[in-house]
């Protein structure tokens, strides 16, 4: 199990070892990233940023999010995710996609 993402590919088939699954995991953990206030925060008036997911694959959806999450975080906004919903070719098991 990764000590930072909490990730355990055994589940899936994966590999077994920390060193194989760290691969996997493009991030690290800043403590000082947890601290950080944007400048354009300003606690006397509630701002947001929409989320609206790209209607393109997996990798287009979770680049999106990755971009909108950081660009809330800079803009000091809070972050309005959209219902939940079905993604293309995620969406049914059942069907040959």
């Amino acid at each position: 199990m990764h000590e930072l993402a909490g990730l355990s590919c055994v589940d899936h088939n994966g590999p077994e070892s920390i060193e194989s699954a760290s691969d996997v995991v493009y991030w690290s953990n800043i403590p000082s990233d947890a601290e950080y206030k944007s400048p354009f925060y300003d606690p006397s008036e509630e701002k947001y940023l929409t989320f609206e997911p790209d209607h393109g694959g997996w990798n287009n959806i979770r680049m999106s999010m990755e971009t909108v999450l950081v660009m809330a975080v800079a803009m000091g906004r809070t972050l309005v995710l959209p219902p939940d919903a079905g993604m293309y070719l995620l969406r049914n098991k059942d069907k040959d996609q």
